[in-house]
């Protein structure tokens, strides 16, 4: 009798095991397909930049500094009195205007890219031109061409108008400009010409900046240098041409090949990274193998523990074990979120590195949480009836 009531306690807890292997086998099937399929890496190129940008204040700061106690050593041993830090601050590393140009093109550029871990795979086999490609597919070239025609309608007014670098046109007014250059390319020249006109006069008046006389002269022989620079040989006048060409002077010895589309620049502005990554070259795929495999592994472990705590439902035992998954399901979470994130606050006192940091996504949080309520499970309901169903077996022999 007492055996019956024990072999009736261990089919029930058997039972009861059904929905801990339904839930078991969702939050696998989850932490997996996560792993494989979902964005696994993010990049906010907006605050890329933002690091950037800190990284060069940092360096101006450090160079007016330096050239500050050089001066004051130099005013010592005359006897001067040494100049105040907070005047003259441009003998910097970067200069004023670079870093205005980078918050003007912070403005404009709000682009995220977002890589799977199967890219990973792909890149690691990749050379620097393929990779490249990769890149610009994920930012798209459209928007990479909308980009470059705004931060050149910025930069033409500011010119103009002759303010900062990193004074930034409201959108309506960049609109407007734009507007105006393309009439150009219609052949309505005198046209396009009253039209800027008219919106860099709307700009400077939304800028504070006082539209005198001066002003209008050296807007109509800008406005010649750009019909000049957008006019090929046939007479015919394009922005494509206009825009290429002015980029073109401006990157000087440092075009590596000749430039006639906006794909062409876009290429070019990409050119130092290519051949980063072509002299990194066995490196990099080292490090992106590395990831994907981080990835891939656990992923692996977490489709395992699916396929077996599914086949349990149907076997007479239906009791698994997790540990495979215990000691590699969680290792995408600490590494890709966990580390960063604690690195993220430790590194708070440096602006550039907390920015970048605060740039790069992850979505190994959804295994993270996928591993915690395993464990709880596990803690709570895995072990304790698995234990039990062990003592009946022992009773029943």
């Amino acid at each position: 009798m007492l055996h019956n009531d024990e072999a009736d306690e261990l089919s029930v807890l058997q039972k009861r095991f059904i929905p801990v292997n339904i839930i078991t086998a969702a939050l696998s099937v989850v932490a997996a397909l996560s792993l494989l399929l979902m964005p696994f890496l993010t990049v906010d190129m907006g605050r890329m930049l933002d690091a950037v940008i800190a990284q060069a204040e940092q360096e101006q700061e450090k160079g007016a500094a330096a050239a500050y106690a050089t001066e004051n050593e130099e005013d010592n041993a005359d006897g001067g009195e040494g100049n105040d830090p907070s005047g003259d601050q441009t003998d910097g590393n970067t200069s004023m205007s670079e870093i205005e140009v980078l918050e003007m093109m912070r403005d404009e550029l709000d682009i995220k890219i977002e890589l799977k871990p199967l890219e990973f795979a792909r890149v690691a086999q990749m050379k620097g031109d393929a990779l490249q490609d990769l890149l610009l597919t994920k930012l798209s070239m459209d928007r990479l061409t909308d980009f470059v025609k705004r931060l050149t309608a910025n930069v033409a007014v500011n010119v103009i108008l002759e303010t900062e670098a990193g004074d930034k046109l409201r959108e309506q007014d960049v609109d407007a400009v734009l507007d105006a250059i393309q009439k150009a390319e219609s052949g309505d020249i005198e046209g396009a010409r009253a039209d800027m006109d008219q919106a860099v006069q709307a700009a400077a008046l939304d800028m504070g900046v006082e539209w005198t006389a001066t002003q209008q002269d050296k807007f109509n022989e800008y406005f010649d240098k750009m019909i000049g620079k957008g006019t090929d040989q046939t007479g015919s006048f394009s922005m494509e041409h206009m825009v290429v060409n002015i980029a073109s002077e401006n990157l000087g010895d440092e075009v590596t090949g000749e430039l006639h589309t906006y794909e062409d620049l876009i290429n070019e502005m990409f050119a130092p990274m290519r051949n980063k990554l072509q002299s990194a070259g066995n490196a990099v795929s080292a490090a992106c193998w590395g990831v994907f495999g981080l990835l891939a592994f656990p992923a692996c472990m977490w489709a395992l523990l699916a396929i077996l705590s599914l086949a349990h439902v149907f076997m007479k035992n239906k009791t698994f074990l997790t540990w495979y998954v215990k000691w590699t399901g969680g290792w995408p979470c600490f590494i890709f979120f966990v580390v960063p994130f604690l690195v993220g606050k430790l590194v708070r006192k440096s602006a550039s590195a907390a920015t970048f940091m605060s740039a790069i996504g992850t979505t190994t949080w959804i295994c993270g949480l996928c591993f915690l309520a395993l464990v709880l499970l596990s803690w709570f309901w895995l072990y304790p009836a698995r234990r039990k169903i062990r003592r009946l077996r022992r009773e029943l022999r």
